[in-house]
């Protein structure tokens, strides 16, 4: 071996052959014992890091939306290693794009790209906020924060409500009686710098979303029914629930199953719908 040169690992292992075992030891031509040669600082190292490129790529990669996973996973699969992708509904969908081959032709399922179904930031907060009790403030900030996200009613009567609640902090709410179209109308005793007066607001039943659940996916549509109560001491308390979230969600992420699979094709082997729980082992 030159000195210039690099030891392959057959040379290291037969090197490393020799540490342990016996050997006799000669004095004046005759056996003086077996004795065992020990080193108390043995390592074996792995070369690959003088090597021009890795023997194979090991990295896991998360990406934030469908077009980004496709776009990925058609970078890095060819026609003698097709990925696999698993898709859960609770996590994600994972693509491992060196995965076993066959039962016999077993890889290393070291490079993988992962798709996380996580909430588009709007979205996240109204779920964050479905069935979360407030008072009228905290309610009429949330809504006039989140109008562009609601279809119906129109923004203007929404901000009119807003509005309205904003500017009642020190109130006594007395009644209230559902109207022909629907909306609800409270009746409520204001206490001003020149007295005590009565007043109305009105809220809608209803509101209906129109967003994206997750990134860079189409809109869905959600009802949000608004629910209230006023309470013994003549507070407000107010709160929205969102029909069939449950229901909207998981058919949201099944279209985003399904827009990978037509995306990928005939790129990969399989879409499978189950978890891969020893990715990371």
């Amino acid at each position: 071996m030159t000195p210039n040169s690099t030891p392959d690992a057959t040379v290291i292992l037969e090197a490393g052959k020799t540490i342990g075992q016996r050997a006799p030891v000669l004095v004046d031509g005759e056996e003086a014992g077996q004795f065992v040669a020990v080193s108390r600082d043995v390592e074996l190292r792995d070369l690959q890091k003088y090597f021009p490129r890795p023997r194979r790529i090991e990295t896991h990669v998360d990406v934030a939306d469908p077009g980004s996973f496709i776009a990925y996973v058609l970078q890095f699969c060819d026609e003698q290693h097709a990925p696999m992708v698993f898709a859960d509904y609770a996590d994600g969908v994972t693509a491992v794009l060196d995965y076993h081959q066959s039962p016999v032709l077993p890889l290393w399922g070291e490079h993988t790209v992962n798709m996380p179904f996580q909430y588009a930031r709007a979205a996240g907060e109204w779920i964050a906020a479905n069935g979360q009790k407030m008072n009228q403030l905290t309610f009429a900030t949330f809504v006039e924060n989140h109008i562009p996200q609601i279809a119906a009613p129109n923004g203007g009567d929404l901000l009119e409500m807003t509005l309205t609640f904003e500017a009642t902090k020190s109130v006594d709410f007395q009644s209230n009686r559902r109207l022909q179209d629907g909306s609800t109308q409270f009746t409520f005793n204001e206490t001003t710098a020149q007295g005590m007066r009565s007043n109305t607001a009105k809220i809608p039943s209803t509101m209906i979303l129109k967003m994206p659940l997750f990134r860079n996916t189409p809109d869905v549509q959600i009802e949000a029914k608004i629910r209230f109560r006023i309470e013994a001491e003549g507070k407000l308390t107010i709160w929205f629930e969102l029909v069939d979230l449950a229901d909207i969600v998981e058919a949201a992420k099944i279209k985003m199953i399904e827009s990978i699979r037509a995306g990928l094709g005939a790129k990969v082997r399989a879409v499978i719908l189950g978890t891969l729980a020893d990715i990371d082992d």
